[in-house]
């Protein structure tokens, strides 16, 4: 019997790219369209994943073409980024929560892991505490606790509304201080990804973080938390604090690095997915 060219590459090990459907499209949400994108096997592991304040599924860009071969890994662009339509005013900490389930939902996944980066480890925090019974594991990447609520009239969001350009270049910075060509690149890439935002979209998502800490008690699924060592946005106590309250969670501290490594250092995030998913199956 002949068979075909896909067929082949099945056999000899190499991915069927009959399994492989990437799809992008808008999903309805409580007065919004949020722009998601999946990629890898329609039944391999589900990832979920949901960028920091105002950055976009592009932040996990890099970890997810790794992941990609095995897992089904699920993006998209909340309230106030990317390509998603929403209006400031639309947007609150409980409406990003109630999101996360809107996507999965929209591709066919009823449990998953679900990944944040910065203020988006918040967010899934409060979906996982909300209903565990969807989430299987979370990964925490650079999150944060803090003590006082965010507001309108605080520095940051003040200078977000006089001077949106240059606060967005003055936080990319302090997000990656290292010099080099390679971190000029990721700065660039960086602050076309938080430019696409608005200062009233920045400014509402800013002010709609809330601390994680009284939802990390309800968090019964295990969790993976990477947190690297030189970040001056989410110092490593806030890594610590997370994985302190977490009562099944892993912490893995990344030596040298700063607050973005989905983009600096996506090898890494990827394969300590990968072996603490591994971990979880054993």
């Amino acid at each position: 019997m002949s068979t075909s060219a896909s067929e082949d590459r099945g056999r000899q090990g190499e991915p069927d790219l009959r399994r492989q459907t990437p799809s992008a499209f808008y999903v309805p949400a409580d007065g919004a369209q949020l722009w998601t994108v999946a990629f890898g096997p329609a039944d391999g592991p589900a990832l979920v994943a949901v960028g920091g304040w105002i950055g976009s599924w592009e932040l996990w860009a890099g970890p997810f073409g790794m992941l990609s071969a095995r897992w089904r890994v699920v993006g998209f662009d909340h309230r106030g980024t990317g390509a998603t339509i929403s209006t400031a005013e639309s947007i609150s900490h409980e409406r990003l929560v109630d999101d996360i389930f809107v996507v999965p939902d929209a591709h066919g996944i009823d449990r998953c892991i679900l990944a944040g980066e910065s203020a988006g480890a918040g967010v899934v925090i409060s979906a996982a505490a909300r209903h565990p019974e969807r989430v299987a594991g979370l990964v925490l990447v650079d999150g944060f606790v803090f003590t006082e609520r965010r507001r309108e009239d605080d520095p940051f969001a003040l200078s977000l509304r006089s001077d949106f350009d240059g606060t967005i270049d003055r936080f990319v910075d302090a997000c990656l201080p290292d010099p080099g060509a390679e971190a000029d690149a990721i700065r660039h890439w960086g602050r076309l990804i938080l430019h696409r935002s608005t200062p009233e979209h920045a400014i509402a998502l800013y002010c709609a973080v809330a601390d994680p800490r009284d939802d990390l008690p309800h968090v019964s699924a295990p969790a993976l938390v990477i947190h690297c060592d030189g970040d001056q946005i989410a110092p490593l106590e806030n890594g610590r604090a997370l994985a302190a309250g977490i009562s099944h969670s892993t912490l893995r501290v990344l030596a040298g690095s700063e607050h973005v490594p989905t983009m600096t250092r996506p090898g890494e995030i990827a394969a300590l997915i990968e072996e603490w998913q591994a971990g979880l199956l054993n």
